[in-house]
């Protein structure tokens, strides 16, 4: 700024901040609980261009911790260019593979500095899981025609939601075996249990 003082000069500090143009809505998808072995409802993540000139769309992906529990169903941003103000959305499902919080990232490319952009998708996976202990039984000799001395086997859910057990019964072979009492066949097991 020119000055009236001699050799001096004024100076006038300037900032500010610079935003994207592409921005990503919502952020953080939360899908809740949802049963392993199911597949949730669908949720929608727009991608919108708030700048004043066109903006290509590269490529669309999943990433994260756990990219396999969610799917993209329909993508209408892939390989798109959004016109200033214009928007595109992708589609997306959470099917947990196994009990507890999962979570992946739907990732979007643009040429723009600040590429790439991302959604948090996340969700729990809810389910019984019944587990026996011991993995296996292996009795001492016995005298042939003589029954050994009874061993046990416990069945837990170490899930996180309510379980139950239909019936328990040997397989592979194992006509030499009997069960001398059975507290599982019709047991209801909630968590812990």
């Amino acid at each position: 700024i020119p000055s009236s003082i001699p050799a001096g000069s004024s100076m006038v500090p300037l900032s500010g901040t610079g935003v994207s143009a592409i921005s990503v809505s919502p952020p953080l998808v939360s899908f809740g609980n949802v049963r392993v072995g199911t597949t949730s409802f669908s949720q929608f993540v727009s991608v919108s261009n708030g700048g004043a000139t066109p903006v290509s769309i590269g490529n669309v992906h999943l990433s994260g911790s756990n990219p396999g529990d969610v799917a993209i169903v329909a993508d209408s941003c892939n390989g798109t260019t959004l016109a200033p103000f214009g928007f595109c959305s992708v589609e997306v499902t959470f099917a947990p593979t196994v009990t507890g919080p999962r979570s992946g990232s739907l990732v979007i490319t643009t040429p723009l500095p600040d590429s790439p952009h991302s959604s948090v998708l996340s969700g729990t996976g809810t389910g019984p899981v019944i587990s026996i202990t011991p993995g296996s039984l292996t009795f001492p000799a016995t005298e042939l025609g003589q029954a050994s001395a009874p061993m046990t086997a416990v069945a837990r859910n170490t899930g996180n939601t309510n379980g139950s057990i239909q019936s328990a019964s040997f397989s592979g072979g194992a006509s030499q075996f009997s069960m001398s009492s059975d507290g599982c066949s019709g047991a209801f097991l909630p968590p812990g249990g």
